[in-house]
């Protein structure tokens, strides 16, 4: 009986490793990743690129603005969102800016 042989076009790829919050924070703490800065999305390290200078305007203004709007207490530039860390452990975005549902405690 004939049997068919599939040509692979393209090689298969390996596996990527799926980090968790734990294991960059382990990682984090022996120095390695000391020159980089990363963020985990859906269990991915994504190396965050420099901004240009258009990203910065827009940036400056759009702080401004939700500041005028919400108060300087509920608005915090590039921080990291604690994402439930029980429910999500493979996320820890960090987004330029983030508009809080109660004001930020001193601590």
């Amino acid at each position: 009986m004939p049997t068919a042989v599939l040509e692979q076009t393209s090689p298969a790829e390996a596996p990527r490793k799926r980090w968790t919050r734990a294991e960059c924070a382990a990682v984090e703490a022996t120095g390695v990743w000391d020159q980089q800065h990363l963020e985990l999305v859906n269990g991915e390290l994504i190396s965050k690129i420099g901004k240009k200078r258009p990203h910065v305007i827009t940036l400056s203004l759009v702080h401004a603005w939700l500041i005028s709007v919400f108060g300087p207490e509920y608005v915090n530039p590039e921080a990291p969102i604690d994402v439930a860390p029980g429910d999500n452990p493979i996320n820890e975005p960090e987004p330029d800016l983030i508009v809080l549902s109660r004001p930020r405690t001193k601590s």
